[in-house]
């Protein structure tokens, strides 16, 4: 009878035991682990993040040929599309820029962004180009500015149009960065 209580008792303490260790383990656990997998963020070793804002950033570049433009006789160089703006999101433009290879004797009057502005309005950027120094036949305009082009309810394009002095037979690479809000 004295050997069945020792049996019984020490079966007890041992599912005891094994409770309080199923109850206390996850915690102890946890707490191993978290000591084990520790970050600081010092000025002496930062933690890289990356800014909401960096996540959806874009540069793009496209590029065009100058043709003639038969209404007014000036030559044009258009990309109807450089950036479609998803529906519903606005991009937040931050940089143009533009270089045309024109032909000796040719200047460029004017290089445009054009796109829709979030409150429905058509927006255009007019950019002034360089004069290309004597000898180069490459002008230059670029430009830091902020503005909002708009997605709409079914997105919306960003375009791009450089406007020759005469006909040419070069054309223009065209630049945005920005990123989406």
């Amino acid at each position: 009878m004295q050997s069945r209580k020792n049996v019984v008792m020490i079966l007890g303490g041992a599912l005891l035991a094994a409770l309080l260790l199923l109850v206390a383990a996850p915690r102890a656990v946890h707490a191993a682990v978290a000591a084990l997998v520790q970050v600081v963020n010092t000025t002496a070793n930062p933690v890289p993040t990356m800014d909401a804002k960096a996540q959806s950033a874009f540069v793009v570049e496209g590029s065009c040929a100058f043709g003639a433009n038969l209404d007014n006789l000036l030559s044009e160089c258009a990309i109807g599309s450089l950036y479609s703006v998803p529906a519903g999101r606005i991009a937040i433009l931050e940089s143009y820029s533009a270089s045309c290879a024109i032909e000796a004797g040719t200047s460029l009057s004017d290089t445009q962004y054009s796109f829709t502005s979030p409150s429905g309005n058509p927006v255009i950027i007019s950019i002034p180009p360089s004069v290309p120094a004597a000898g180069v036949s490459t002008t230059d305009a670029a430009l830091n500015l902020t503005s909002y082009a708009a997605g709409g309810a079914s997105g919306s394009v960003i375009g791009f149009t450089a406007t020759a002095s005469t006909r040419e037979s070069q054309g223009c690479k065209a630049t945005i960065s920005g990123y989406l809000q």
